[in-house]
């Protein structure tokens, strides 16, 4: 009898967490703000291309926390590609980011621009351009700041701040 109450009540969980995971991602609001902080291991090739001028690109990955202990971007994966130049300070930098969901079929892409002093870190602006599963016909803008926690390992610690829309589904 135990046996028989144990294998239902797993079977019964199993298929909660099944069937009722798509149910639990479309619940994203149709406009909103979600807040990350978020850690970034960066590599990057730079070049020195004249007296005081650097140029030079790189790619980094990371997990996102979101502000809130759940939702949104929760424990997700991030990655991101970049280029930057300075002949003098702020730096000037660009690049594009896809973050996703802890399951990571759920992703949110942008293109940002920003800059880089050693006094402030990373911080500016991206525009949303797309995503997938319940991110698909997403909107809107991102902020973003980054400081270094160990600059010589390549280890940053990160804020976003995602402002969304996403396209009615009656388009």
């Amino acid at each position: 009898m135990h046996a028989q109450r144990l294998t239902a009540t797993v079977f019964s969980v199993g298929a909660a967490l099944v069937f009722g995971t798509p149910a639990m991602s479309a619940d994203l609001p149709q406009s909103g703000t979600i807040k990350v902080h978020s850690t970034l291991k960066g590599n990057s090739q730079i070049v020195d291309v004249g007296e005081k001028h650097i140029m030079g690109a790189g790619n980094g990955w990371g997990v996102t926390f979101n502000d809130a202990g759940s939702g949104p971007l929760h424990m997700g994966a991030w990655m991101c590609t970049w280029t930057f130049q300075n002949v003098s300070s702020p730096q000037q930098e660009g690049g594009a980011c896809e973050f996703g969901d802890a399951a990571g079929a759920d992703k949110i892409f942008i293109v940002w621009s920003g800059t880089y002093t050693e006094s402030a870190g990373d911080q500016g602006t991206g525009t949303i351009i797309g995503g997938t599963g319940k991110y698909a016909g997403v909107q809107g803008k991102m902020t973003y700041q980054c400081k270094a926690i160990d600059q010589a390992q390549g280890l940053d610690a990160c804020t976003q701040q995602f402002d969304y829309q996403l396209a009615s589904a009656t388009h």
